[in-house]
């Protein structure tokens, strides 16, 4: 399915930063920011009704301030 797909491209990702950086509590740290960033991004592109649901919920605040 789509999901495993997009968890191997984060783990490829995830796992190239911390062999390029080395063992750190800094790699953790951007490994979490990008893993997330590249998750969210690839849910976007494939136009997933999560991502979906999330802007409609935001519309409605917005529409109600």
């Amino acid at each position: 399915t789509k999901y495993l797909c997009f968890s191997i491209i984060m783990f490829i990702f995830m796992y190239l930063i911390g062999d390029k950086m080395g063992i750190s509590f800094l790699t953790n740290i951007v490994q979490f920011l990008c893993g997330g960033m590249i998750y969210v991004i690839l849910l976007i592109i494939s136009k997933d009704s999560f991502v979906k649901y999330v802007i409609e919920i935001f519309k409605k605040k917005k529409g109600k301030k």
